[in-house]
């Protein structure tokens, strides 16, 4: 494992480290795609990797795709990043079963 003298956020470890560093580089060089925040992460994954020549017919669609990939990605983790991500998981599925508060738009 590699220590550096900077705080070791998840920020840090995921896009600051000189190590998480080439690995982006070499994203970027092979897809053309700047990453350096969770932001820029998302906004690749969801728009370029995930939903790229897909029609989507409803939210349900959508959201059942997201929660697949959320799970494939819980397999990966360890520890408090997977129970992180499961209570975000199980929080998600909580709001989409719960009825809405807003009405339903036209």
């Amino acid at each position: 494992m590699f220590h550096c003298c900077e705080d070791e956020s998840i920020q840090h470890l995921m896009f600051d480290c000189v190590v998480a560093r080439v690995v982006w580089d070499k994203f970027e060089y092979t897809t053309g795609f700047k990453i350096g925040s969770f932001l820029d992460l998302a906004q690749h994954w969801l728009n370029d990797m995930i939903f790229t020549h897909c029609i989507w017919l409803n939210m349900n669609q959508v959201w059942g795709k997201i929660l697949r990939n959320l799970k494939d990605w819980l397999q990966l983790l360890q520890g408090e990043a997977q129970v992180a991500l499961s209570a975000h998981i199980c929080w998600i599925v909580q709001e989409l079963r719960a009825p809405s508060l807003l009405p339903p738009i036209p």
